[in-house]
This record gives C-alpha cells, sequence and structure tokens, in this order.
C-alpha cells in the first residue's frame, strides 16, 4: 500500500529543548511476549537497517507481527518509523506513546531512545495499542549500552569449497535468529537441518551472516 504523504509528520522531527536521548543497549525479546500469548517466530532481517519480525499468538496462528529496531541513534529509530509510514495509507492517530507515537487497536507504532516498535494485529482481538505500551514500558527500562554486535566475517568459498553439493553455515551461538547473504554464483537455502548454501555455478562465493542477538540488536554495517 502507498503511504498518503499528507499524514503530519512534524513530531518525527526531535524538540530543540528535549533531553538528550538514551542509546539502550538492546530489549531484553523475552520480556515482549504479550500476556496470554507466546512467541511463534523470530525473523531476523535480510539486510542492514531494517527490523526484527516477531509473531505471537495463543496457539499456533499468529495474531500479532511486532517489529523492532534497535538502531544506532535516535535518528535511526526515526528514520524506521518513517519508513513504516510510508507503508501505510491510513495511519492511525498519534498518541502519548514514546517519544513520537500513533496507534489504535488494529496498529500502533512508535520511537523510544533508538528503539523503534511497530505492533500489527492480523487476527484475533488482541489491542495492538495496549501491547505497544506495555513494550515502551519495556524498552523504557532497558538499559543503555551498545546499541549493535560485533558483525559476523564473511566466508568466501571457491569453486573446490563449494561443489555440487550443498554446504551447511553453522551460526554463532549467540545470535537468536539470522539469515544469509550470499554473493556470487549460489543462494541460500533453509532446509530442516538448517542453512545451507548451493551452488549455481562457476567462481567466488562470499556468504555472510546477518543476525540478531537476544536483545534484538543486529551487527553494526
Amino acid at each position: 500500500m502507498k503511504t498518503s504523504w499528507l499524514v503530519p509528520l512534524a513530531w518525527l522531527v526531535p524538540l530543540a529543548a528535549a533531553a538528550e536521548p538514551i542509546v539502550h543497549g538492546g530489549v531484553d525479546v523475552d520480556e515482549l511476549t504479550p500476556a496470554g500469548m507466546q512467541r511463534l517466530s523470530v525473523t531476523a532481517p535480510a539486510e542492514a537497517g531494517r527490523p526484527v519480525r516477531l509473531v505471537y499468538g495463543r496457539g499456533t496462528a499468529p495474531e500479532l507481527l511486532v517489529d523492532v529496531r534497535v538502531a544506532p541513534d535516535a535518528a535511526g529509530a526515526r528514520d524506521a518509523l518513517a519508513a513504516r509510514l510510508r507503508t501505510v495509507s491510513n495511519p492511525p492517530p498519534e498518541v502519548p506513546l514514546g517519544d513520537a507515537g500513533l496507534g489504535d487497536a488494529g496498529f500502533a507504532a512508535f520511537v523510544r531512545d533508538n528503539v523503534f516498535v511497530a505492533v500489527h494485529r492480523v487476527a484475533g482481538e488482541a489491542d495492538a495499542l495496549a501491547v505497544a505500551q506495555a513494550i515502551e514500558a519495556v524498552v523504557a527500562a532497558s538499559p543503555a549500552g551498545a546499541p549493535t554486535i560485533a558483525p559476523s566475517a564473511r566466508r568466501f568459498y571457491d569453486d573446490a569449497q563449494l561443489g555440487e553439493r550443498p554446504v551447511p553455515v553453522e551460526f554463532p551461538a549467540d545470535l537468536l535468529a539470522a539469515q544469509l547473504e550470499v554473493c556470487g554464483p549460489a543462494y541460500a537455502r533453509r532446509t530442516a537441518d538448517g542453512w545451507v548454501v548451493v551452488r549455481t555455478g562457476p567462481g567466488l562465493v562470499t556468504v555472510r551472516v546477518l543476525g540478531v542477538d537476544r536483545r534484538l540488536r543486529a551487527a553494526a554495517d
């Protein structure tokens, strides 16, 4: 869906008199689960600067989609909010939520310091705004710290190292979720046993793990 650029975005600009924002060292993923629900999945962003996607439900069916971006600074969080608004054709009204927020029962989003959060109800009767308010309290209480994690080293495969058989790629143990960025004549495929890289032609293949830790921090790009 296209964004209506009639949406007032003036509140995305920080006030000159506002207090210096805290740089939170991520948000504990286990503290974000809405009451009565369970976390069904976590999807790491496929590219730098994008939010991590958390899916929640009371059973096995998704009811809430929660996107979280722990940015390096407050400007990065506001950029994430602005990017999300570009996908919303009829945004809900502004509400007192975080440093800047908007929301209703179906969709809510806010920024608090260097953290962006969006909550979207896709089924059920959960109140997206109430969930966002609870998450905002968690973000506000999260301690200051490093907002990113160390990037994973790139892995290089020549024709001998990556042949006709798929090669499994192990992720660092401290990652909550991850995806693979593959450059060269190959592609990544997820299997029941994990991720593998499959060659499609001769040449050098470069693989990088893009992941988030349990505080939803991504690697510095």
